[in-house]
């Protein structure tokens, strides 16, 4: 879904695009033309499209390796009661064998304890068949054993049998889909960014070519005139709140007559300069996937809904955890 400010930058470029469309012959762009701004304005709303439903595949993986790890992790408890009819109630070699713990009969919940402890409760069965139990209630044996594993395994990691590798059809797992989800946000992410870059090229050509700060011709295209400046004043109280897993909370003052805001976060010893991380409508955003241990700089500014921004705030500092 594109967010309220990446629609208005869309709308802003068409009316850039109509408005050239109504000078040809009057004002010429070589750099910012109709159809590059037609391009970058079409792109965003396909770019944002192929993100939705590449984190839809990816929500629906998540649940797919949620129901096998349910299933796997309700086997084992059942496995576990009857067990404790078998092997006794307190912790043994023979338990240890199955796959439980040296001091503890708890079952695991995280996924890859789940997948070894079902590989050792398969080989304690396999070494063990009077400890086989074939009910259609609980079926107890290495093949049920192995089904769940590879269940939960496949919905992970997906197919990976080199026999299939070439098999567009074959099984993806969650692993996949993330990465897909990952990229194509990544894609929309440039596709935001180049639009903005458009809109402020197209607005530097724009002054050189008509050099007139009181044409009527800003009218036809959408823009201010230079004279009548709208831009708010400087975003201030800038606030970064480390919120661990690598992702940072920015928060400031509302700024007056701002329509929205623009971040940008620089990484010590990363960035060579302030990296634009995206807009909002409100004066707070949510920055993710940062470097656990290092230290960002933050700086924001205000836009007023002429897209014209103000001066950037002071750059305020935070380590990631």
């Amino acid at each position: 879904m594109l967010k309220k400010i990446i629609a208005r930058y869309i709308a802003q470029a068409e009316k850039h695009a109509s408005g050239l469309f109504e000078l040809r012959g009057k004002v010429t762009m070589t750099r910012n033309t109709e159809d590059a701004l037609r391009v970058d304005a079409a792109t965003v709303p396909v770019a944002s499209e192929q993100a939705d439903a590449a984190d839809e595949k990816f929500q629906q993986a998540e649940q797919l390796v949620a129901l096998h790890l349910d299933a796997a992790y309700q086997y084992l408890v059942a496995v576990a009661r009857i067990f404790r009819l078998l092997l006794g109630n307190k912790p043994s070699p023979l338990w240890a064998a199955a796959g439980w713990g040296d001091h503890s009969l708890r079952t695991p919940t995280t996924e890859d304890l789940i997948l070894a402890h079902l590989l050792k409760l398969k080989v304690f069965l396999t070494e063990h068949p009077e400890r086989q139990i074939a009910d259609s209630q609980i079926q107890l044996t290495p093949a049920r054993c192995e089904a769940l594993y590879e269940a939960l395994r496949i919905s992970i990691s997906g197919d990976t049998d080199p026999d299939h590798q070439q098999d567009a059809n074959r099984i993806r797992g969650r692993a996949h889909y993330k990465s897909e989800a990952q990229k194509a946000d990544q894609t929309l992410l440039l596709a935001e960014k180049a639009l903005e870059r458009r809109l402020r090229s197209f607005r530097a050509e724009f002054d050189d070519v008509v050099q007139d700060p009181l044409s009527p011709y800003y009218t036809t295209v959408g823009l201010p005139r230079p004279g009548e400046t709208h831009a708010p004043g400087p975003v201030l109280n800038v606030r970064l709140t480390p919120l661990g897993q690598g992702q940072m909370q920015i928060e400031a003052d509302p700024t007056p007559t701002a329509d929205h805001y623009v971040f940008r976060l620089q990484i010590t010893g990363i960035d060579a300069r302030p990296r634009y991380l995206g807009s909002n409508g409100q004066p707070n955003f949510l920055a993710k996937e940062l470097p656990a241990g290092k230290t960002v700089s933050v700086i924001m500014a205000a836009v007023s809904e002429e897209n014209q921004q103000g001066p950037a705030s002071e750059p305020v500092q935070a380590v990631v955890t």
